[in-house]
């Protein structure tokens, strides 16, 4: 039986009419084949759940599509697909496939995701929150380098929401210009060869939080500018294969720098840990 579970052979037991001390009467006895539809649909679902909470999507779709009779098909269908979307951040096409599904395991992750979608003015805080947990996932399945590819845009992210709330928009393609840096008593000298033939402002990461500092923010110094063991750590960053080098990212930089960024993003959003628990992927 156990053998023919492992190799999806066919498994046929003897039975017939049974009599004195439940002996069968000789001639009685007849062939049946037994389904093993019920045991292997109990098998290939205990794998799809595996392989969901190890965040293989693609694979958990695959072995689904393989049980024969499941009643909630359907619906952890809607989850694989709906999760595997939100992973690579597509927010609304993943809250359009959970919002219907009714499951108390993922009623948090609904509330986040349609606040997100729906956000205007702070929807950048929840993308925040949501980087981070992305790069956490990444750090779990080993995958170093991706991971702090997600970190060091969570830094840029922190410096872009810091700038909004001082009015200076660097997220959208309504870039901020001189003339704004002109309306809050900046010196725009320093920033002009970062500006375009239209006068929007594109600056790299060091010059965002040189511009946060003289917007009079002190914590660009702790963050940034003055911060070694960051700087520190985005430079094995920079030598990684996904950046400018050949050098594979360690464990020990991606759990260091998702510390470090984490911390930050504190600072900016002090909710940042319910956030985060809110838009944590469930375990089926």
């Amino acid at each position: 039986a156990i053998c023919s579970m492992l190799h999806h052979k066919r498994l046929s037991l003897v039975t017939g009419k049974r009599g004195e001390n439940g002996i069968v009467i000789p001639g009685t006895e007849k062939i049946v084949e037994q389904s093993l539809y019920a045991a292997y649909d109990k098998f290939l679902f205990d794998r799809v759940k595996n392989l969901f909470n190890s965040y293989r999507f693609g694979e958990a779709k695959t072995i689904l599509s393989q049980i024969i009779v499941f009643d909630e098909k359907e619906k952890y269908e809607e989850l694989i697909l709906a999760y595997d979307l939100w992973d690579k951040f597509d927010h609304k096409a993943a809250f359009e496939r959970l919002k219907e599904v009714r499951d108390v395991r993922i009623s948090q992750n609904k509330s986040f995701l349609g606040r997100l979608n729906h956000a205007e003015q702070n929807r950048m805080t929840f993308i925040l929150a949501d980087l981070l947990n992305n790069a956490s996932r990444r750090i779990e399945e080993g995958k170093y380098d991706d991971a702090v590819a997600r970190l060091y845009r969570t830094i840029e992210l922190i410096a872009q929401v810091k700038l909004l709330d001082y009015g200076l928009d660097d997220l959208s393609d309504k870039k901020f210009t001189m003339d704004d840096l002109k309306e809050k008593k900046i010196d725009p000298s320093r920033y002009a060869t970062y500006a375009d033939d239209k006068g929007r402002l594109r600056l790299g990461l060091e010059k965002k939080f040189e511009l946060l500092k003289d917007l009079g923010w002190e914590e660009a110094n702790r963050i940034y500018l003055e911060n070694k063991r960051l700087k520190d750590l985005l430079k094995k960053r920079n030598n990684s294969i996904l950046a400018h080098g050949l050098e594979p990212v360690e464990k020990e930089t991606a759990e260091g720098l998702f510390n470090e960024v984490k911390e930050y993003a504190r600072i900016i959003l002090q909710n940042i840990d319910e956030l985060m628990e809110c838009a944590r992927f469930p375990e089926l």
